[in-house]
């Protein structure tokens, strides 16, 4: 990705550039997508009663957002 970045802007190349910062969005809603599979499965406590499920079925209703970038 940092390669396909570098070559595109070194060759003036926008298909490579915005390719490039495409990867970085896909990369980045999978990265969330993991990081709120990893917190929901945390167990309950004083702030979160029912522990933290719903954070689960807020970063998928977002990642279609993401990768639509």
């Amino acid at each position: 990705m940092v390669v396909e970045f570098v070559a595109g802007f070194m060759s003036n190349s926008l298909g490579l550039i915005t390719d490039a910062c495409q990867l970085l969005f896909d990369y980045a809603a999978l990265a969330i997508g993991l990081y709120a599979s990893y917190i929901s499965r945390l167990p309950a406590n004083n702030q979160f009663n029912y522990g933290r499920e719903r954070l689960r079925f807020f970063w998928g209703m977002s990642m279609p957002f993401f990768l639509f970038l």
